[in-house]
Protein backbone atom coordinates (compact mmCIF):
# COMPACT_ATOMS: atom_id res chain seq x y z
CA UNK A 1 0.00 0.00 0.00
CA UNK A 2 1.28 3.53 -1.03
CA UNK A 3 1.35 6.15 1.15
CA UNK A 4 -0.69 9.75 0.19
CA UNK A 5 1.59 12.21 -1.11
CA UNK A 6 0.86 15.56 -2.52
CA UNK A 7 -0.47 15.94 -6.13
CA UNK A 8 2.69 16.16 -8.39
CA UNK A 9 1.78 19.05 -10.15
CA UNK A 10 3.59 22.27 -9.03
CA UNK A 11 1.55 24.70 -6.98
CA UNK A 12 -1.63 22.49 -6.82
CA UNK A 13 -3.17 22.71 -3.01
CA UNK A 14 -4.07 19.32 -3.06
CA UNK A 15 -3.20 16.66 -1.07
CA UNK A 16 -3.61 12.73 0.00
CA UNK A 17 -3.37 11.81 -3.43
CA UNK A 18 -2.32 8.57 -4.49
CA UNK A 19 -1.46 8.10 -8.22
CA UNK A 20 0.98 11.16 -8.05
CA UNK A 21 -1.94 13.58 -9.06
CA UNK A 22 -5.26 14.71 -7.86
CA UNK A 23 -8.24 13.91 -10.01
CA UNK A 24 -8.32 17.74 -11.45
CA UNK A 25 -4.56 16.84 -12.83
CA UNK A 26 -5.10 13.40 -13.86
CA UNK A 27 -3.75 12.38 -17.35
CA UNK A 28 -6.40 11.81 -19.96
CA UNK A 29 -6.50 8.76 -21.19
CA UNK A 30 -4.41 8.00 -24.38
CA UNK A 31 -7.10 7.46 -27.25
CA UNK A 32 -6.14 4.09 -27.90
CA UNK A 33 -5.72 3.02 -24.36
CA UNK A 34 -8.36 0.31 -24.22
CA UNK A 35 -9.75 -1.77 -21.19
CA UNK A 36 -7.90 -5.64 -21.02
CA UNK A 37 -8.79 -8.19 -23.63
CA UNK A 38 -10.61 -9.79 -20.27
CA UNK A 39 -12.69 -6.32 -19.50
CA UNK A 40 -14.23 -6.42 -23.09
CA UNK A 41 -15.20 -9.79 -22.99
CA UNK A 42 -12.52 -11.67 -24.50
CA UNK A 43 -11.65 -13.98 -21.91
CA UNK A 44 -11.59 -17.66 -21.06
CA UNK A 45 -14.60 -18.14 -22.69
CA UNK A 46 -13.87 -16.49 -25.92
CA UNK A 47 -10.53 -17.85 -26.57
CA UNK A 48 -12.17 -21.62 -26.10
CA UNK A 49 -15.08 -20.00 -28.71
CA UNK A 50 -12.31 -18.85 -30.99
CA UNK A 51 -9.88 -21.95 -30.89
CA UNK A 52 -13.13 -24.03 -31.98
CA UNK A 53 -13.63 -21.61 -34.43
CA UNK A 54 -9.89 -22.00 -36.08
CA UNK A 55 -9.97 -25.79 -35.67
CA UNK A 56 -13.59 -25.76 -37.84
CA UNK A 57 -12.61 -23.02 -40.33
CA UNK A 58 -8.94 -22.70 -40.30
CA UNK A 59 -9.08 -20.39 -43.74
CA UNK A 60 -9.07 -17.03 -43.95
CA UNK A 61 -12.56 -16.15 -45.43
CA UNK A 62 -11.59 -13.26 -47.46
CA UNK A 63 -12.64 -14.03 -50.99
CA UNK A 64 -9.26 -14.85 -53.41
CA UNK A 65 -7.37 -15.09 -49.82
CA UNK A 66 -5.69 -18.17 -49.46
CA UNK A 67 -3.69 -17.73 -46.43
CA UNK A 68 -4.49 -19.41 -43.07
CA UNK A 69 -6.74 -17.82 -40.44
CA UNK A 70 -5.29 -16.42 -37.83
CA UNK A 71 -8.23 -14.31 -36.02
CA UNK A 72 -11.70 -14.66 -35.15
CA UNK A 73 -14.30 -11.93 -36.50
CA UNK A 74 -17.16 -10.78 -35.38
CA UNK A 75 -19.71 -9.81 -38.41
CA UNK A 76 -21.65 -7.30 -36.37
CA UNK A 77 -19.09 -6.12 -33.72
CA UNK A 78 -20.32 -6.58 -30.29
CA UNK A 79 -20.40 -3.21 -29.69
CA UNK A 80 -23.12 -2.74 -32.24
CA UNK A 81 -24.74 -6.31 -30.03
CA UNK A 82 -23.11 -8.46 -32.09
CA UNK A 83 -22.73 -11.98 -30.42
CA UNK A 84 -20.18 -15.10 -30.00
CA UNK A 85 -22.93 -17.39 -31.68
CA UNK A 86 -21.15 -19.58 -34.80
CA UNK A 87 -23.18 -17.63 -37.09
CA UNK A 88 -21.68 -14.31 -35.97
CA UNK A 89 -18.32 -15.22 -36.21
CA UNK A 90 -15.88 -15.88 -39.41
CA UNK A 91 -11.93 -16.62 -40.03
CA UNK A 92 -9.77 -14.29 -41.59
CA UNK A 93 -5.80 -13.85 -41.54
CA UNK A 94 -4.62 -10.87 -39.42
CA UNK A 95 -4.24 -8.46 -42.85
CA UNK A 96 -7.82 -8.95 -43.34
CA UNK A 97 -9.24 -8.67 -39.98
CA UNK A 98 -7.18 -5.71 -39.20
CA UNK A 99 -7.56 -4.04 -42.82
CA UNK A 100 -11.90 -4.55 -41.77
CA UNK A 101 -11.37 -3.41 -38.51
CA UNK A 102 -9.72 0.31 -39.84
CA UNK A 103 -12.94 0.22 -42.08
CA UNK A 104 -15.29 -0.09 -39.88
CA UNK A 105 -13.31 2.37 -37.58
CA UNK A 106 -13.75 4.78 -40.39
CA UNK A 107 -9.72 4.52 -40.42
CA UNK A 108 -7.73 5.19 -43.44
CA UNK A 109 -4.10 3.05 -44.12
CA UNK A 110 -1.00 4.76 -43.45
CA UNK A 111 1.55 4.10 -45.88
Amino acid sequence: MRARAVCSVAGCPLSAVAGGRCPRHAKPRARDERDSAAQRGYGYRWREIRAAHLAAYPWCSALGCTAVATDVDHVVPRAAGGTDEPDNLESLCHKHHSRKTRMQNGQQRIG
